[in-house]
């Protein structure tokens, strides 16, 4: 009658049909990193691979570990490659790199902030010392007025005794 149907050549399909799309769903952000990292490994391939620049080396911070669990998956390594798996690799490689200049980094702050912390104490022992210094220099020109001063009492009671013993 020339109408066209569609019959379904399986109801297994149909039936499958909803296992399939929780599958998915369960396993949406793997198939997402593993396209990410198929992505990445295209650019860095096809900018040199070993040679290139580490900006095409996109996987790093909390991406790498994610693209490193994807890619240790038997079934997304086989499907994303020999080449990704050297891509991720690269990029541990260039994540640990970047992790011990940061501690090189950090361990140098670390000895300057320490240098420093020596030199304020050195330099408050030092602004001590000079203070207690002055101190006794003050105490000991306040010394050397007062017993001026009292000698000057001396001689002139001595002198006044002598001239009214003479007068």
């Amino acid at each position: 009658d020339g109408d066209a149907t569609v019959e379904p050549a399986h109801e297994a399909l149909l039936r499958q049909w909803q296992l399939l799309n929780r599958w998915l769903e369960e396993e949406q952000a793997a198939l997402s990193t593993l396209e990410s990292v198929k992505r990445a490994t295209t650019e860095w391939i096809g900018n040199g691979a070993d040679t290139a620049a580490p900006e095409w080396l996109e996987h790093r911070g909390l991406r790498l570990p994610a693209a490193e669990e994807v890619m240790a998956r038997e079934d997304f390594s086989i499907v994303a490659g020999a080449q990704a798996t050297r891509y991720i690799a690269a990029c541990r490689q260039a994540e640990n790199a970047e992790a011990a200049r940061e501690a090189t980094r950090l361990e140098q702050l670390r000895e300057h902030v320490d240098r420093n912390r020596r030199l304020q104490r050195r330099g408050f022992v030092l602004l001590v010392a000079a203070f207690a210094t002055l101190i006794a220099g003050v105490a000991g020109v306040l010394s050397v007025v007062q017993g001026l001063n009292q000698r000057r009492s001396e001689t002139l009671a001595a002198l006044a005794r002598q001239a009214l013993n003479e007068g």
